[in-house]
Formats: C-alpha cells, sequence, structure tokens
C-alpha cells in the first residue's frame, strides 16, 4: 500500500473496514484518528470520503461525521458486494479492496 497516494491509502483502509463490518453503528473513524494513522491533512482525509461517498459506501452532510449507507453480502469467492441505499450492486475486490466494475474479469494487481 505504501506505493499508493495517501487518499489512496486511506480508501483501502476504510473500505475494507465498510465491507467487512469493521465499523459497528454505522461510523467509520474520526478525521483526526485517520490524519494521525496516515500522517496526512484533513484535505487528504475529507479525498478519501469523498471516494467512497461516490462508491455509495458513505455518507456526509454538513457538520456531521460520515455515515456508513451501504449493506454488504458475502459472495462466494474473490469480492464483496455493496449494495448502496439506491440499489444499486457494486462489487469490490477482497485481496486489493478495488472497486471493480460489472460485468468483471478483475485480476489482482
Amino acid at each position: 500500500m505504501p506505493d499508493l497516494p495517501a487518499y489512496m491509502q486511506i480508501v483501502v483502509f476504510l473500505r475494507e473496514g465498510i465491507l467487512t463490518g469493521k465499523y459497528p453503528g454505522g461510523k467509520v473513524p474520526p478525521t483526526s484518528f485517520l490524519m494521525q494513522r496516515f500522517d496526512t491533512s484533513s484535505t487528504t482525509v475529507s479525498n478519501a470520503y469523498a471516494e467512497l461517498e461516490e462508491d455509495g459506501l458513505i455518507v456526509r452532510g454538513p457538520y456531521r461525521p460520515p455515515l456508513i449507507v451501504a449493506r454488504t453480502e458475502p459472495r462466494d469467492g474473490q469480492f464483496i458486494e455493496a449494495i448502496t441505499p439506491d440499489g444499486q450492486r457494486k462489487l469490490f475486490c477482497r485481496n486489493c479492496w478495488a472497486h471493480i466494475p460489472l460485468p468483471s474479469n478483475h485480476v489482482c494487481p
């Protein structure tokens, strides 16, 4: 993961936690924790949140922390399926935690 830009390291870290149910109560770790853990700025963390929001995994609003909105469904094999509130199905690789467009013949890098 060190070869990835800081915001993508945060995205991968949070995706894994979201998709495996690591964060109870629908809340991701706070910005301050992520800034310290990845030795980065709040802007970088915000960019990571934006990526997760675009994937439909979290929702953000003014003056409130990001909330997890996708539910996950285990799948056989290499993928985890996330279902967003609007019913969209998205696949994520269990090995690299990348978002995989459907249909897919994904091979991890």
